[in-house]
């Protein structure tokens, strides 16, 4: 647990959905082949793909799963809406890693749709790092200075845009493919 801040995991349960959309950005990705080299460090990055008709099946899925979120979760007070922004894909193979960064908009959202065993841990940081934070660390198991989740596929996360994170070094010996994604949420 990371004081103060959300970090909400989703299953979707859509194998031949994540196959078609890994074939896609096969595909793209041989017809674009230059990296977009964001946070991404030796694999490849292309951002803005949220008008692909390829990937609606998809993004629509993870709408269904942020709506059930912020109805269930954040308990919303006023009536809502959402857009998804910048989604980008991140093919990783083995060696490369993501710096740590944060993301515009409301909350970050990343999917894995590909996640061979020891392919990086995702790591979000707990932006109170201060004394008192650590000595909570030393008196309860679930304080942490710092989360780490492995890679599922199939599995997704949405938290704060504020977090900052990264995600290990790929030492698999496969791609480690995943889509991320920025969403605001404004009164409707």
């Amino acid at each position: 647990m990371i004081l103060g801040s959300i970090i909400h995991e989703y299953k979707l349960d859509c194998p031949d959905v994540n196959e078609q959309v890994i074939d896609f950005l096969y595909q793209y990705k041989k017809a674009q082949s230059t990296s977009d080299v964001r946070s991404n460090r030796n694999g490849w990055q292309k951002n803005h793909l949220e008008t692909f008709p390829q990937l609606k099946p998809l993004t629509d899925l993870l709408a269904v799963e942020f709506e059930r979120f912020i109805c269930d979760e954040m308990l919303p007070l006023v009536e809502t809406r959402f857009y998804l922004g910048n989604l980008f894909c991140n093919i990783n193979p083995p060696g490369a890693v993501h710096v740590p960064h944060v993301h515009q908009g409301d909350f970050t959202g990343v999917y894995y749709l590909q996640a061979p065993k020891d392919c990086g841990m995702l790591g979000i940081l707990n932006p109170h790092q201060c004394p008192n934070t650590a000595r909570m660390t030393s008196m309860f198991a679930g304080v942490k200075l710092e989360q780490k989740i492995v890679p599922t596929v199939g599995t997704g996360y949405f938290f704060p845009t504020h977090l900052v994170h990264y995600v290990e070094e790929n030492l698999s010996q496969s791609d480690r493919i995943s889509l991320s994604y920025n969403i605001n949420v404004e009164p409707k």
